[in-house]
């Protein structure tokens, strides 16, 4: 049975649920398991609007929503993207700008990292650009230019491509590595308006790094849904375990720092989870504590 610490009082009024996915609802087989998705059915059947906020690709995240009968919207590559589960129809897109493109991929590839090239994911169309003959310490690309199939573009110059519609750029090396190439870029990122940072994949279990533009973060995104359903930022219940949540978790009216979060999330949430078991299903008991009243019924706003 799960233990909590730093727990504050239980909130009610909730309407909007933002979860992050890798490392907090799914499994270590990256699933969304039946209990999992049983809480999620029963949160939407009382009418709280659950948001999947993830930094994965939108042709990676909405199997998993649709199968897990997720409705309304998602948000996709770190905030980058907001789109409709039902149609794919992205209706929010953040990209970086041609010469941001540039100046950060001049600095990648003088520094000897592969980078990846992410558009925003329309349906059908290529997702990701990489450079022909790339340097691949990870096995990330190896792995990615099976799991992509047709929506991996190979060129031979990377630089010579348009940036128009480029949402992030990603590379993938060794923490340390990864630790001193964002003390180069970081400065240049902040003064070309983009944010990085380094996070963890859970289920490939590799370090990145990625490359945004600084309006493209998870809660800029739940903002963004949040607003067109008429729900008050107080009203949002967010969860999340690693850097790309920092902002969900720090802006949301409560917040959950799943039980293997890093020490910027545990810092970031207002309620640090622990306990003994499978972290996805002490996540769930948490947010159960946290939604539904002693008599198993949502708390909704007076």
């Amino acid at each position: 049975m799960g233990t909590l610490s730093e727990s504050r009082s239980l909130r009610s009024g909730f309407r909007l649920l933002a979860c992050d996915l890798d490392g907090t609802l799914l499994d270590e087989r990256g699933q969304l398991t039946p209990p999992v998705c049983a809480f999620l059915d029963r949160v939407q059947s009382r009418g709280v609007e659950v948001v999947a906020a993830t930094g994965r690709r939108l042709s990676s995240a909405l199997p998993l929503l649709r199968e897990a009968r997720i409705r309304g919207d998602c948000v996709v590559l770190n905030g980058a993207v907001v789109a409709s589960i039902e149609t794919g129809r992205i209706w929010r897109s953040v990209c970086l700008g041609d010469d941001a493109c540039r100046s950060i991929l001049e600095v990648l590839k003088s520094e000897g990292f592969a980078p990846l090239v992410y558009s925003s994911g329309e349906p059908g169309l290529p997702e990701c650009t990489i450079e022909q003959g790339s340097v691949d310490p990870t096995g990330y690309i190896a792995f990615y230019r099976r799991y992509a199939g047709d929506r991996l573009r190979v060129v031979e110059q990377v630089l010579s491509e348009s940036f128009a519609e480029t949402s992030r750029i990603v590379t993938h090396e060794s923490s340390q590595r990864l630790c001193t190439l964002g003390a180069r870029i970081e400065p240049l990122a902040a003064r070309l308006g983009l944010r990085c940072f380094q996070s963890y994949d859970t289920a490939l279990k590799i370090h990145r790094f990625e490359v945004l533009h600084s309006a493209a973060t998870k809660w800029e995104g739940v903002k963004a849904i949040a607003a067109a359903r008429a729900i008050g930022l107080e009203q949002v219940l967010a969860v999340g375990d690693d850097a790309n949540d920092v902002e969900m978790l720090a802006g949301a009216g409560h917040s959950l720092a799943a039980p293997q979060a890093t020490e910027a999330a545990r810092v970031a949430a207002r309620e640090k989870l622990s306990g003994e078991g499978p972290p996805h299903l002490l996540v769930i008991q948490a947010l159960e504590r946290n939604l539904l009243n002693t008599n198993g019924t949502l708390e909704h706003p007076s």
